[in-house]
């Protein structure tokens, strides 16, 4: 950030009288700081913004405010005054130039005396209503386009730093801000184009600037059914907001920085129509392979699709009272069949490599992708079978807001979790994806994946592995109390291998309490001994200087669940 730089922050903040004056920004040498932070951390997760591009023009004021307060959050300076101020003072931005936006779509015979919340309330459904109608709405100008585009890209920074923050006080806004993306989101305000015009026709600015909207759009369509698996709502950005858009490009040709390297870039890559999104999802369910050139983030996109519809059955099963016959008649086994197809597509993507510790992987798929399989397998065979009573399981997760770890802790101590599987097939199904999520840290090393990138930045892997430590636990507790003759084979076989992964942790059985290398000792103190070291695990994973607190918080409810159990 040059001086001149810093003046024109300086400039265009007092534009808008709405902030406060009494805010104090962070120096010069601060915003640089966060920016590189941003660069460095933020963007490689949520790659959405194409910076190269970005930066040939100055980006709105908004938009810059958010990127230093998201990449403070790499700094470890979220608790900084200024930093606080950072965000409050783009979110006003943000707001007021949506405000504006709408003064001039209302009728101008229309009082502002008018404008109460019900007739909001009523402009809001109007418009939803001609998005999903098919009426054409009015052609946007480019600079409306653009005030949209940087608007929501402010508010996506924004809604993720107030979901992982630990200030109530940033939390409370996340509504809000939540609210006001998906109204842009869903009122089709960020246009991405025809998939007919050729990437050549249009140059590598504006494809740049196109293939960000779409990359927006997606990333608060998983965000949003992130946030819905997390607190037991309903995603609040449909899937049918994705239909007739392209899936992404390529890691390598998005961040090309010059037009001559991204020519470069899609010459090297076989020339082919742009897979939409529509048509993968349809083929996963058709059980046809997806093609080659598809990107990793575009698989991260499926399996968000394919988790939203795990989510949309569960939830309706809940609450509408649907029976699990019907739920057999729609094909669950499809759902299964899904998964495994996305994962077979992800081993033979020759674009985008992906795995946990491949060197030039993204993080947001490497890690991600194989964490979110694991969550979506296991939120699956819960759907899948009968006899389990899934309705408490909001319980331990409607406590999430209220950012207390003895709650939560207490929460999961209670959770009445019923293994009586009525297909133990389904079950061990279950348990295994946890294994194998838990096999992740541990192949790794606890301590080193405790200070891993993965780890530390992406709160999409602290939420899954609640479910999963709180999987393991439960079914463990479940059989210690159990009568060593009635221990299965299959699950005999299931505990040894949760066994070899503890071997690797400073959490393993004690040579003293029964035979090592084979299954002398009591299985029921086995069980009992790995209901709390799971936990203890996952926590040690999520114990290191963590960037967001909602990390921080499942740590240490998993720690403090542990403590119940080790004192009962």
């Amino acid at each position: 950030v040059t001086d001149d730089d810093w003046e024109a922050i300086q400039n265009d903040i007092a534009q808008f009288p709405i902030v406060p004056t009494y805010h104090k920004l962070p120096t010069r040498q601060s915003f640089s700081r966060y920016y590189l932070a941003y660069t460095d951390g933020f963007q490689k997760h949520f790659p959405f913004l194409h910076l190269p591009s970005l930066c040939l023009q100055r980006p709105y004021i908004e938009l810059r405010l958010a990127i230093a307060a998201a990449g403070a959050q790499y700094c470890f300076e979220a608790d900084k005054p200024e930093v606080l101020h950072l965000f409050h003072a783009a979110l006003a931005i943000a707001a007021d130039r949506l405000r504006k936006k709408d003064a001039k779509v209302d009728s101008p015979q229309t009082p502002a005396s008018c404008d109460d919340s019900a007739s909001r309330d009523r402009k809001i459904r109007a418009r939803s209503c001609s998005m999903f109608s098919g009426k054409a709405s009015k052609p946007a100008s480019p600079k409306d386009e653009e005030d949209l585009l940087q608007t929501a890209q402010t508010l996506f920074i924004l809604l993720v730093i107030a979901t992982g923050t630990d200030y109530r006080e940033l939390w409370k806004e996340k509504a809000t801000i939540q609210g006001m993306l998906a109204n842009i989101i869903q009122e089709g305000g960020l246009r991405t184009g025809s998939v007919l015009q050729t990437p050549e026709s249009l140059g590598w600015k504006e494809y740049m600037r196109r293939e960000s909207a779409k990359r927006t759009t997606y990333a608060a369509f998983c965000f949003s059914n992130f946030d819905a698996f997390m607190n037991e709502t309903a995603p609040v950005i449909p899937r049918s907001t994705l239909e007739f858009m392209a899936l992404p490009i390529s890691a390598a040709e998005f961040e090309a920085d010059t037009a001559a390297k991204w020519q470069e870039v899609r010459a090297r890559s076989p020339a082919a129509r742009p897979l939409l999104f529509t048509d993968a999802f349809n083929r996963l369910f058709r059980e046809e392979r997806l093609p080659p050139q598809m990107s990793a983030l575009g698989n991260y996109v499926l399996i968000h699709a394919v988790t939203y519809e795990i989510h949309i059955r569960r939830h309706d099963r809940r609450y509408l009272g649907l029976t699990i016959h019907r739920y057999r008649a729609r094909r669950p086994n499809r759902l299964e069949q899904t998964l495994e197809g996305l994962q077979t597509a992800w081993k033979s993507s020759p674009r985008d490599p992906i795995g946990p510790m491949h060197p030039d992987a993204c993080p947001v798929t490497s890690s991600s992708l194989f964490a979110l399989l694991h969550f979506a397998s296991i939120q699956l065979h819960a759907l899948t079978t009968s006899k389990v009573d899934r309705t408490s399981q909001a319980a331990p997760l409607s406590l999430l807001p209220s950012r207390d770890p003895q709650k939560l802790a207490a929460a999961m101590r209670d959770y009445q979790f019923r293994l009586e599987f009525s297909e133990p097939m389904k079950l061990r199904k279950a348990l295994m994806h946890a294994i194998q999520a838990f096999s992740i840290p541990i192949g790794i090393g606890v301590n080193r994946a405790a200070n891993e990138p993965m780890f530390l930045s992406m709160m999409e892997h602290a939420f899954p592995a609640l479910e999963f430590a709180l999987l393991l636990s439960k079914w463990c507790l479940e059989l210690s109390h159990r009568d060593s003759k009635d221990i299965s084979r299959d699950e005999t076989a299931i505990l040894e291998e949760l066994n070899k992964l503890m071997r690797e942790t400073r959490h393993p059985i004690k040579p003293g309490h029964y035979a090592f290398q084979t299954w002398a000792g009591d299985p029921n103190q086995w069980a009992k001994h790995h209901s709390v070291e799971v936990l203890r695990v996952w926590a040690d994973v999520y114990s290191g200087p963590q960037i967001w607190g909602l990390s921080k918080l499942v740590a240490s409810s998993l720690n403090g669940y542990a403590d119940f159990l080790q004192q009962t």
